[in-house]
Parts: C-alpha cells; structure tokens; sequence
C-alpha cells in the first residue's frame, strides 16, 4: 500500500515515507518527508490521523479515529482524570516497541477505577510510532483533553 496524502493543491497527492500521515493547516504531512507526486484517482486508501498535539484544553477526541497526540497530557475518560505524566504511564509508554499499544478503560493494560462504570472496559487505544503516540477513543462515554501537561 502506497502512503497517500491530499495535498491543498486539487488533483494531486504525495506520497510520504511513513505509513501513518497526520493533518495540519488543511494539509497532510509528516515531518516534512515527501518523495514522489503521484495520481488521487488511484484507489489505495489513505490512513491519515489528525495532530492533536496542541488542540485546546476541553478538546473531546474523535470516537473511533486515531489522532495523534504528545503522550504527556491529561485525559478525561467519561468522568475519570487520567494523567499520562504519572510516573507508571511513563514508564509504560517508554518502554513500548513502535507499533505496539496500550488499552485503557476499567480492563486492559491500564486500569483506571471508575465507580460510576462510565469508563469503558476498553476506552482508549494507545498506540506508538515512532517517537510519537496515537490514541483512539474506542469508548461509549467519550474521551477530552483536560490539559497539556510538559515533563521536565
């Protein structure tokens, strides 16, 4: 599969090195990395996912499409406060292989306690590329970025 990318520019797309695109000012790139111009019509699919690396506080995440995030914001599942900056987050997200993820929810590889069983039993996909994460609200209740947090 060819890694294509709408450019602002009608009737053409670039094709990119990396298989993950993300969007940014109404055109879809990845670090810069274009190679070669290519045809739209053709009709391999194009996996594109959404920066969402410096959207505003309150932000409610897409269900069921991976955007692309910092991995050291706060997270608010349903009704839950999850902070990517704790020290067990950290260490799980630095030791993931690219490629790999992580689920959220009250069952998975992070277990958040939620009371009020609005926290989905798998409510967040956590997933790495690279030296950059992806998330995926998989969830019923919804999922928003509280804060962006910076580690020091």
């Amino acid at each position: 599969m060819h890694n294509k990318i709408a450019n602002t520019t009608p009737g053409q797309v670039d094709i990119l090195a990396d298989e993950y695109l993300t969007v940014n000012n109404n055109a879809l790139y990845n670090g810069g990395i274009k190679n070669d111009r290519i045809n739209h019509n053709q009709s391999e699919p194009v996996m594109a996912i959404v920066d969402y690396s410096n959207v505003p506080n309150g932000t409610q995440l897409p269900h069921n499409q991976e955007v692309l995030i910092k991995g050291t914001e706060t997270l608010k599942l349903a009704s839950v406060e999850l902070d990517l900056t704790s020290p067990e987050i950290q260490k799980k997200l630095q030791r993931m292989k690219d490629g790999e993820t992580l689920i959220i929810g009250r069952e998975g590889d992070i277990v958040v306690n939620d009371l009020t069983s609005k926290v989905s039993r798998k409510h967040l996909i956590i997933k790495k590329l690279g030296n950059q994460y992806v998330v995926k609200d998989v969830s019923t209740n919804g999922t928003k970025i509280v804060k962006s947090n910076i580690l020091f």
